[in-house]
């Protein structure tokens, strides 16, 4: 438990780059993922990956979730973990993030300048991935706030820095950057996404 008040690119390990051929492959494949645009992590005020309006009055606390979206991932790769960061919490609110109990990995705080990261011991299915829920204690009146993700450090390229999946298959020596989503607070915006009814063109356009 934490408490406190953008493309794709891999760097394959040396074992990865003697195989020329499913490193080919897997080069192809991000291309492919780029060109798809649907993978990103999102901030969504229900569990279910459907909202991303979040009302918080002063002294209340509100709940929402940090949710991994894989459309546009191979199945072949799989997902086995994620890093992010968390940005706009407004002065002096409090957020207590909870990662998912299934997680065998989470370092890091999601909301602290570094970021946080989390992994798992096996693929996780699914298109809405429970990552993280985030209880968070409004302190003051903020009308038109805005929480985004952010990026952490690639593993392979420190001087990339992504929102970004760690991919499960034996030969993804790499990791994926994806798109970063925005939580909307006490904001006249309507922010409603389907992952059913809408295409993930629109529902990228919210997080830009």
């Amino acid at each position: 438990m934490w408490i406190r008040q953008r493309g794709t690119v891999m760097k394959p390990t040396a074992s990865a780059l003697r195989t020329g051929g499913c490193m080919l492959i897997a080069l192809l494949s991000i291309v492919g993922v780029e060109q798809a645009g649907g993978a990103s992590i999102g901030l969504f005020s229900t569990p279910d990956c459907s909202s991303c309006n979040l009302a918080v009055s002063p002294g209340e606390t509100g709940r929402f979730y940090v949710r991994a979206l894989t459309e546009g991932i191979p199945p072949e790769w799989g997902f086995t973990g994620a890093g992010l960061r968390i940005t706009g919490l407004p002065a002096g609110w409090l957020a207590v993030s909870l990662p998912n109990p299934e997680a065998t990995l989470s370092v890091g705080d999601p909301f602290g300048p570094n970021g946080a990261r989390m992994g798992f011991s096996s693929n996780i299915p699914g298109t809405c991935i429970d990552l993280y829920t985030v209880s968070v204690t409004a302190t003051s009146l903020f009308t038109e706030g805005r929480l985004h993700v952010e990026g952490v450090q690639s593993t392979w390229n420190p001087t990339v820095i992504c929102p970004l999946f760690v991919p499960g298959c034996l030969l993804c020596d790499f990791d994926v950057c994806v798109d970063g989503g925005t939580l909307f607070i006490n904001s006249a915006i309507e922010c409603s996404v389907s992952i059913e009814k809408t295409g993930w063109t629109q529902i990228k356009s919210l997080y830009r």
